[in-house]
């Protein structure tokens, strides 16, 4: 099958030039990106770049990863390496395109990219090496490893490196006050560390028009007190295939945890492999101009809304023992970093893999916006480098200038970043938990019951299992 795909089509890749040349052309249209442009634009991009001693290998799965975030409307991804001999490439159905790397060196040249398939043409384009336009540290927001919660941390305190949620909610959803740690395949317990290339994630690329002929439906809007959001609960960006599948790599890991009640028929999943993803009435309005007035735990399994028009939860997850543990040390998400629970679809770890946008130097964007209105901004700092949680406060942000509603502003804002709890840890702002959750399809229970007292706050707490979030 290979051979009759390379015979018709040429090898598959695209190298950083191209896209950096689709980019100044706005995401351009297809018909644009003609080989002779795309090679100028490959000579001036090597101008610039630098060459790097990065393996082919790495410098390849950068460089498709890329690819499908910054253009995925010539790219929907995820998609998964697939290698050859001589090759490691990418397919995608949708748009006919192959992207690829040569490993080896045969009828192509060792460690140089190359493109064919619509809308790129027929005839494979030779675009140069692929460390000319991609290096481990050409974007610094773009981690190998993360790092999981401790054996034995606090889920209901507030401080640097954990979740602080409150005790009552705690007690409404059953978690336990410690979170535990599982020697999962991916994830080293005498270090705390996880290698993201070693999860076995869950499989597909199933997009929103899949599950719903409306697609992702998402709008945001503003007043001059509040920010509006309305949507449907379904990002922009591909989701795996929920349920997840017997005999796939991810099966055995959800199948063996709780999946809480089924909201569409009251009954209990079989397990949270069986956990399918609807749309949902995802309704928010939350401040325009936040104000920071304590450290405030949090009351709700979502902590953020996202621009791509899914959520942040917090970082918790259970198994049937009531045993607590980070989600990612537990369990493999999709490519993008998110599961369903009750049927709706969220992101945890490391959440911006799949953002669009999200460049590669300087300060991070914004990428969406915490329940107390506050930003939460991607994973690097003012000096473009990856952020640390020693940077941050206990609530997993600081003040600085950044943009904000349009202009540069010395505001409070929350990062994302490699290190636990990876978003939101508590509220820096009041939270009006029934306006920032507008519908009843986002709160956990019919008639919550929401309170917005800062840390510290001691209630006795429960240790009967629920299910994973």
């Amino acid at each position: 099958m290979l051979k009759k795909n390379f015979k018709k089509y040429g090898p598959i890749v695209i190298g950083l030039g191209l896209i950096v040349f689709l980019g100044a052309w706005g995401g351009g249209k297809p018909q644009t990106a003609t080989p002779e442009k795309a090679a100028q634009a490959i000579r001036a991009q090597a101008a610039a770049i630098g060459l790097s001693n990065v393996s082919t290998g790495e410098a390849a799965t950068q460089l498709l990863d890329f690819a499908e975030r910054s253009f995925p409307a010539y790219f929907p991804g995820p998609q998964t390496n697939v290698t050859v001999p001589g090759f490691v490439y990418r397919y995608y159905p949708a748009t006919g395109v192959y992207l690829g790397v040569a490993l080896t060196s045969s009828a192509f040249v060792e460690g140089n990219v190359y493109v064919v398939g619509p809308p790129f043409g027929s005839t494979a384009q030779d675009l140069g090496a692929v460390t000319k336009y991609i290096t481990p540290t050409s974007d610094p927001g773009t981690p190998t490893t993360l790092v999981t919660s401790a054996n034995g941390q606090s889920t209901v305190s507030c401080a640097e490196n954990q979740v602080c949620i409150d005790v009552l909610f705690a007690k409404g959803i059953k978690l336990a006050t410690t979170l535990s740690q599982v020697a999962s395949s991916w994830t080293d317990t005498s270090s705390n560390t996880i290698t993201i290339s070693k999860i076995p994630y869950v499989d597909g690329a199933v997009y929103a028009k899949d599950i719903t002929a409306a697609g992702s439906v998402f709008s945001t809007s503003t007043d001059a007190s509040y920010r509006y959001f309305k949507g449907n609960g379904l990002p922009s960006t591909a989701m795996g295939n929920f349920p997840v599948q017997s005999g796939t790599a991810a099966y055995s890991y959800y199948s063996a945890l709780p999946g809480g009640t089924d909201p569409r028929t009251g009954s209990d999943y079989s397990s949270a492999a069986a956990i399918s993803i609807s749309p949902y009435d995802l309704t928010s309005k939350i401040p325009l101009n936040p104000t920071p007035t304590g450290f405030y735990p949090i009351n709700s399994l979502i902590v953020g809304v996202t621009l791509t028009g899914t959520v942040w939860h917090i970082e918790v997850a259970n198994d049937s023992s009531n045993n607590w543990y980070n989600p990612v040390n537990a369990l493999p998400m999709d490519q993008c970093w998110g599961h369903p629970y009750s049927q709706q679809y969220h992101i945890h770890g490391y959440s911006w893999k799949c953002f669009p946008n999200q460049g590669t130097s300087g300060h991070s964007p914004l990428f969406g916006y915490a329940l107390d209105g506050f930003g939460i901004y991607g994973p690097r700092g003012e000096n473009g480098q990856m952020i640390t949680n020693k940077q941050l406060d206990k609530c997993h942000g600081h003040t600085h200038a950044v943009m904000w509603n349009g202009t540069l502003t010395n505001i409070y804002h929350y990062h994302l970043n490699r290190e636990y709890p990876y978003s939101v840890g508590c509220f820096r702002g009041k939270v009006n938990y029934f306006q920032a959750l507008g519908s009843t399809d986002m709160r956990e229970t019919s008639l919550p019951f929401y309170q917005d007292i800062p840390y510290p706050i001691t209630v006795p707490l429960p240790v009967t299992p629920s299910g994973p979030t």
